[in-house]
């Protein structure tokens, strides 16, 4: 992958609400993100459940006028937990390492507080994920558990996992 030739946080990277027409998208985007992978293409419907089913938040975030990765905010559980957001994201693989998770990231938290989530939290987060770890605590989250060897690294073997989380307050 070539290096970035400008500071990739002065790119212009737009950030909005999804709409079901952005579905194709998000299925080119998580069918790449697969394939990279080594897994299987996901299936259509499941698909379309995980990212606009009930009580989920879907957003995109769009550079030069295309759709280069995709996050939700969603309740952690149902009950007694919905107070609580987790976020997922996808982002195109020709586009990371460009500060495009890092922006997203910073969204996920303000669009958490704004939809009067009180907390977030990440539940399995591999230690051997540095960067994804110094972010989240760059956005304030903590480490608040470790899973020993809950997380089967391809290099490394059994690793831990992190939970992290972080109070948002009240919106």
């Amino acid at each position: 992958m070539a290096t970035p030739t400008t500071d990739p946080t002065s790119m212009p990277l737009d950030i909005r609400a999804a709409t079901p027409a952005d579905f194709p998208h998000i299925q080119r985007i998580e069918c790449a993100d697969a394939a990279r992978e080594g897994g299987p293409a996901p299936e259509p419907n499941a698909l379309r459940e995980y990212w606009f089913g009930s009580a989920i938040h879907p957003y995109v975030a769009e550079q030069d006028g295309e759709v280069i990765a995709v996050f939700r905010v969603r309740p952690i559980r149902d009950g007694e937990g919905a107070h609580v957001a987790h976020a997922s994201f996808v982002v195109e693989p020709a586009h990371r390492g460009n500060g495009v998770g890092s922006r997203m990231a910073e969204r996920a938290v303000d669009e958490a507080h704004r939809l009067g989530f009180r907390a977030m939290q990440f539940g399995f987060v591999p230690c051997t994920r540095a960067g994804s770890v110094a972010l989240w605590q760059r956005l304030g989250f903590a480490i608040v558990g470790t899973l020993p060897g809950c997380y089967r690294d391809p290099g490394r073997g059994d690793v831990d996992a992190y939970v992290l989380h972080r109070e948002l307050g009240r919106a």
